[in-house]
C-alpha cells in the first residue's frame, strides 16, 4: 500500500479512492522490485537481529560499552524494539517515496499506448497504472482515470 500510494501520489492521485484491497495485496507480484525490496528488508533485519545477539551473548562487555551501558537498565529491551520498529518504519518511507519518484521518471520516459474503445474512438496516451477497476494515463500534461467496465475494447501497446 505504502509503494503503491508514493507511486500514484507523483501524479496527484490519491490510490486509495481507485483501489481495492485485492488491489494491494497484489502490488508486490505486479512490480518486482517491491517484491525484492520486501523480501531483501526481510532477510537484512533478521541478519541484524542476528548479530546484535550474537554480538551480545559472545561478547558481553564490549557489547555493553558499545552501546554505553544502556543494557543495565530496566526498559532496555523495551527500549531497543520500539527503537528498530521506529527505524524499520522510517526505512520503508524512505524507501517508498523513492520508489514514487524513480517510478514517476520512468512513467514519463515511456512510450504511449493506444487505447481504444468499443465505439471505435481511440486515445494514445502514457499508461501510469491500472487497479482493477480503472486504468490511469497521462495525456497532455493531464492526468485521466479510464474506468475498464466501461466501453474499453483494448489498450494497443507500441513497441
Amino acid at each position: 500500500m505504502l509503494f503503491n500510494n508514493y507511486k500514484y501520489k507523483a501524479f496527484d492521485i490519491n490510490i486509495f479512492d481507485y483501489s481495492s484491497v485485492f488491489d494491494f495485496l497484489m502490488a508486490p507480484f505486479a512490480d518486482y522490485r517491491i517484491l525484492a525490496f520486501t523480501i531483501i528488508t526481510m532477510l537484512l533485519s533478521y541478519g541484524v537481529y542476528l548479530l546484535d545477539t550474537t554480538l551480545q551473548y559472545k561478547y558481553p562487555r564490549e557489547y555493553s560499552k558499545s552501546i554505553w551501558h544502556l543494557d543495565r537498565f530496566k526498559g532496555y529491551y523495551l527500549i531497543k524494539v520500539v527503537c528498530s520498529i521506529a527505524f524499520f518504519v522510517f526505512y520503508l518511507f524512505l524507501a517508498a517515496i523513492l520508489y514514487g519518484k524513480t517510478t514517476y521518471k520512468e512513467t514519463l520516459a515511456q512510450s504511449p499506448v493506444q487505447i481504444n474503445f468499443i465505439n471505435k474512438q481511440s486515445q494514445s496516451a502514457i499508461l501510469i497504472g491500472k487497479t482493477s477497476e480503472v486504468l490511469f494515463v497521462y495525456q497532455k500534461q493531464t492526468i485521466k482515470v479510464i474506468p475498464i467496465n466501461t466501453g474499453l475494447l483494448y489498450i494497443e501497446i507500441s513497441k
